[in-house]
Formats: C-alpha cells, structure tokens, sequence
C-alpha cells in the first residue's frame, strides 16, 4: 500500500483520469449542463476532493466486506440520482443497452470519492467544545429565539401579505366562511387558518404565525445541542445559514400546508432525536411527552401524508416498551395521541360541519395509477384490449395521449370525467391494471413513476419538461392570466407590493437558479437525498444509535415515491429542514459516542 501510495504517475493519473471522465460525462454527455461558475467551481471540488481522497483513503481504505457492498450500494443510488435521467430516460422509452451501462459505470467510478470523502469529513469533523460551560443556556435560547423570529419578520413584513399561491386562496376562502371547508385540502390545516383569522382577518396572520412556530422549534434544537457542548459559533453560523438560504426564506414567507407540516415533522424528527439521547429520562418529564404528543398530532393532520410518520413513530414507541422503563407514560403518549386524533376527526370537525367527501378519495389515492396507465397510451405501449377498454374509461385515449404530462397529472384534470372515470373503475380494478402492466410493460411503468417524482431525486433539471423548482405566489404568475383574474377578484387582496427588499430576494433566489451548482445543493432534492444515503451509511456503519430519527423523514420520501405526480418544491422541503439537522445531530453523537 505505501509503494501504491508513493507512485507519483499512479497518485497524479488517477486525478487526470477522473478530470477526463468529468469532462466526458458532464459535458460531453451533458449528465448536468455547467456554465463557466459551475466548471471553475466543480474543478476546485474535484481538487480537494482527491487532496482529501489521496491523503485519508489510499492510507486507510479498508471496508468490511458487508460495508464494502453497502458502500457500493449508496454508491449506485448517488450515481442514479446523478446521470439516470440522461442515460436512461432521453429516449421515448427507457434505454438499458450496453452503452448506458458502461456509461453508467464510468459515472459510479466517479461519484465513489465523492462519497467516501463525505463520509471522511464527516468522521473528521469536530464540532464539541469540551471547555464550554452550559449554564447559560437560557440566555443563550433567547438569542437564538430572537435572531430567527425577527430576520425571519422581516422579510415576512417585506412580502406582505405573504406569498400566497392560488391553492392558499381557496383554502383562505373555506376558512373564511367563503366556501365549504372539505377535505380538498387537510382539514386541520383550513381550520388551523381559521382560528387564526379570528384572530387578524388579514393572511400575514399565517405567515406571523408560521414565522413564530418555527422560531420556538428551533430555539429549542438549539438550546439542547448548547447543553450537549456544541461549539458555540458553529450554532450561530449554523443557524445563520439555514434562515438565509432562499428556499427556506421562499418558503417562510408562503401562506401553505406545507410549511406548519415541515415544521412539525423537524419537531417530531428532534423529539425522537432526544428520546435516542435520553432513554428513560425523556419520559419522566411530563413537559416531552406533551411536546411529543403535539409534534405527532400536528404531523399528523397538516398533511394527508402525515399519517406515515405518524404511524412509523407510533411503531416505534411500541418498540421502546420493551427496552426501556417508562412502560406506562409511553403507553399513556401512544394512547393519549390516537384519542386525541379520534376527537379532532370526530366531534370538533363535526363541530364546524366540514365535508371531508373531498378529500383523499379514490380519485386522489388511485391518481398516481391512473396517470402510468395513461403513460401506455401516450408510449403507444402494447397492451390488451380489455386493459385498453379499462383505461379509456378515464377519458378517450386521444385525451389521454394529448393531456399525459410527464411531470404532473394537473393536465388530466382538464380531460372530461377523468376522476369519475376513476372512481367508475375502482381502486382494486386500477392498482390491479397497474401492476399487471408494471410486469407486462415495465420500462414505460418505470419511466412514468420516475418522472413523475423527478424532483425528489434527480440532480438535474429535464430539458423535455418545466418543473416547479417552487412555487411562486400570485403576484408572479401574470405570464399565465392569474394575476388579472386575482386582482379582477379580490381587489389586490393577496397581492403583495414588490418593494427593496423583496425584489433584493427575489435576485438572491434568481442568482442561486443561474448556476447549476447552487441550483443542484438549493433547488434539487437528488443531492439532498444522496445526503441522507450517506449519513444513514455513516449511522449504520459506525453503530451510531440514530436511525430512528431517520424514520419520519424516510417513510415520508417513500411515500412521495410512490404518490408524487406533480413537482412542486414546497412538497418536499421537509426533506431540506430535516436532512440539515440529521447532519449536525450526527456530527454532535458521533463524537459523543467517542
């Protein structure tokens, strides 16, 4: 190893090697398209990568063979997320030939460094200070506290009324006695804007609101990781960082679902983060419990999605009955949280005689089927005439072939009697067809379900289909007609003034989409999942007991694996908050567990 070590050509060859399949794959091949920026950027990676790689890896490179293999794995799903769009998905149909594979190959051998020196700057990292005192933590929590809640008002103040996309508005509406509050969209969540309208009939009061409950979750993260001796400026550049980034800024300031259920899914996410930390002791202050409680509950119901976390903590709290003490106050948590659920969904709904027909009904769980069997048709797949018989009851399949959109069933919708026609053919009848085709056609089955959740993990944006980096609020949606109908209706009610300020953010967030690097770390959910590939490598490896605190966020991208038809950032910015915090959570135990 030190003869391999030493050997100049074989040191400075590889480096050339890897600059070559750089050039080769992401120019040539166009896996993601560069400027200038993004190539000076990725060369400078490229160099500290292989100064780290040559330093730490040919001096310690030994795996497990079980390591090794799950290595390799994490390594072929980074590399998927990297080039399996461009080499796999450019044609009409899937392409798996030879040439791909290679290519393929070529780009494992690539992305390999990449992961191994994330994980050694992972284990390198050191971001405990053993000489720090932690009395102090009060004060310390009001800095925090006050540090995110008036930046973050601020800016908020700068958007008034908020960010309000054209969704937001027909929930404002059903919460101001407009319109029938139904299950269109989350109940709790039009009823959580109502009581908040009671309040200040005015939307900014979401947006004060959302502001102020992410403010308190995170001072109170921030207050244990102090108490645990987090190096003290690593937690405010930390936390500098996270609220100035412009997508949490973006989504801060948006008056949506989407932003209480992030918030309350990082809550639960830090609360089973303590309960790994504290076993026991957790459970013996009534103070978590309700904390816990809330956090599941607010999961729960801001979402219809909700409901996997929910159910994956629930399990493990069962689990926990039988290591740890605490038996009765777990129980009474798990007990006390599904009364609470039945109570909500029962007399208080009832209460504001809400319509929940609506809601998650077979035309919104069987959509995601309903669209891949649109895709045979629009794919001139060769299927069978009672199969075809069966879909076009959704709609002609010249409709069908016109309005299939790779990216969002949203141009179904436009197809006369499409959700009829799904609940005409029923779940069972539907999934049935699905799956018989999955085997009978399966690169066109694939391919769909692959573009049709292309930003959960794509590193790259497709060049055959627009797709929703985030979404703006009605005052930037003129180019389609939204705008006027808006102000024709609502007199500029939901419409923000642009002023200094906003239009100063609105360049910051505008920059960071110019260039690919900051667009694939910011703007494209494939790095931030190649992220928590890696750090569950690193938890499982290293027998750091964190992966529980893995589950609310894992069961929710499998979710939106399955279900996601319509590409909209704000669907999954959970995945950003909290994949953020399982790295400083993991960087803080790690060194613990030393």
């Amino acid at each position: 190893m030190d003869k391999l070590k030493n050997n100049t050509l074989f040191k400075y060859g590889s480096l050339f090697v890897e600059l070559i399949l750089y050039y080769l794959l992401f120019v040539v091949k166009k896996v993601i398209s560069f400027g200038l920026v993004s190539h000076i950027t990725m060369i400078i990676i490229i160099l500290l990568n292989f100064y780290y790689f040559h330093k730490k890896a040919f001096n310690n490179l030994k795996f497990k063979r079980n390591e090794f293999i799950f290595l390799l794995i994490i390594n072929i799903l980074i590399s998927f997320c990297v080039s399996g769009k461009v080499l796999f998905m450019q044609e009409y149909i899937m392409t798996t030939g030879i040439k791909q594979i290679v290519l393929f190959l070529l780009v494992n051998v690539f992305v390999f460094p990449f992961v191994y020196n994330i994980l050694y700057l992972i284990d390198s990292a050191n971001i405990i200070d053993n000489k720090k005192k932690t009395n102090d933590s009060k004060k310390f929590a009001l800095k925090i506290f006050l540090i995110t809640f008036i930046t973050w008002m601020l800016i908020g103040i700068a958007f008034y009324p908020g960010n309000i996309t054209v969704d937001s508005v027909v929930q404002i509406k059903q919460a101001s006695g407009e319109a029938l509050i139904n299950g269109s969209h989350p109940i709790f969540s039009t009823l959580y804007i109502k009581w908040l309208l009671m309040i200040w009939n005015n939307p900014f009061i979401i947006i004060i609101t959302n502001i102020l409950f992410f403010s308190l979750v995170l001072t109170r993260i921030y207050k244990y990781l102090y108490e645990k001796k987090a190096n003290t400026k690593f937690l405010y550049i930390s936390l500098l960082i996270f609220i100035l980034s412009v997508n949490n800024i973006s989504m801060i300031t948006m008056a949506w679902k989407d932003i209480p259920f992030t918030i309350s899914i990082l809550w639960l996410t830090f609360e089973l983060y303590k309960i790994v930390n504290e076993k026991d002791l957790y459970f013996k202050k009534i103070i978590n419990i309700v904390f816990l409680i809330i956090s599941l509950i607010f999961t729960y119901f801001f979402r219809q999605n909700g409901l996997f976390p929910y159910i994956v903590v629930i399990i493990y709290l069962i689990y926990l009955l039988i290591k740890i003490k605490e038996k009765v106050r777990i129980i009474s948590t798990i007990v006390i949280s599904i009364m609470l659920i039945i109570l909500i969904k029962g007399p208080v709904f009832s209460h504001y005689a809400v319509d929940d027909s609506s809601g998650y009904s077979v035309a919104g769980s069987g959509s995601f089927a309903g669209k891949g069997l649109g895709a045979l048709i629009y794919y001139d797949a060769k299927i069978s005439n009672s199969d075809k018989e069966l879909i076009s009851q959704m709609g002609s399949l010249e409709d069908l072939k016109q309005h299939y959109d790779a990216y969002s069933i949203d141009t179904y919708s436009q197809i006369d009697g499409w959700n009829a026609g799904i609940e005409k053919i029923g779940i069972n009848k539907l999934y049935e067809a699905y799956i018989r085709n999955f085997f009978t056609n399966p690169k066109v089955i694939i391919r769909d379900k692959l573009d049709g959740c292309n930003l959960l993990w794509s590193y790259g944006t497709p060049e055959d289909g627009y797709i929703y980096t985030y979404d703006y609020g009605v005052d930037f949606t003129d180019s389609v007609g939204i705008l006027r109908q808006f102000k024709a209706n609502y007199y500029n009610k939901y419409v923000p003034e642009r002023n200094l300020i906003s239009k100063a953010i609105g360049i910051y967030q505008g920059k960071t989409e110019q260039f690919s690097i900051t667009k694939i770390i910011i703007w494209r959910f494939g790095f931030v999942l190649s992220i928590l590939f890696v750090l569950v490598y690193y938890i499982i490896t290293k027998k750091i007991k964190l992966l529980p605190v893995v589950y609310p966020t894992a069961i929710s991208i499998l979710f939106w694996l399955v279900l996601m038809n319509h590409q909209s950032y704000r669907y999954l910015w959970f995945m950003f908050v909290n994949i953020y915090f399982m790295l400083i959570f993991v960087l803080l135990n790690k060194k613990s567990k030393k």
